[in-house]
């Protein structure tokens, strides 16, 4: 798995909207810098993996989680939101 660092280089208005512009930096740490993001981020909500799995709004706390890592999906939203589950399974069964 390939993990990239965004760095916003610059913003631009148009109108009422604005562009952003990002600089792309490769990790060396990958998988395992975003499971230390999101034992973190777990640590400081006080829940456990097998809370978060077992909720009925789970996919709400995936995203939650999500945005608190700042984890982006390349194409679809699902994919990220379905990788954390994974995290998560893998974090629960340790």
């Amino acid at each position: 798995m390939n993990t990239f660092i965004l760095q916003e280089r610059e913003s631009r208005r148009l109108g009422d909207k604005t562009e952003y512009l990002y600089d792309i930096h490769n990790s060396s740490g990958g998988i395992d810098e975003v499971i230390a993001v999101i034992k973190n981020i777990l640590k400081k909500e006080g829940v456990t993996p097998e809370l978060v799995l077992k909720d009925e709004k789970r996919m709400g706390k995936f995203e939650e989680i999500r945005k608190q890592a700042g984890l982006t999906a390349s194409q679809r939203q699902e994919d990220v939101l379905l990788f954390i589950e994974k995290v998560l399974k893998t974090l629960s069964s340790k």
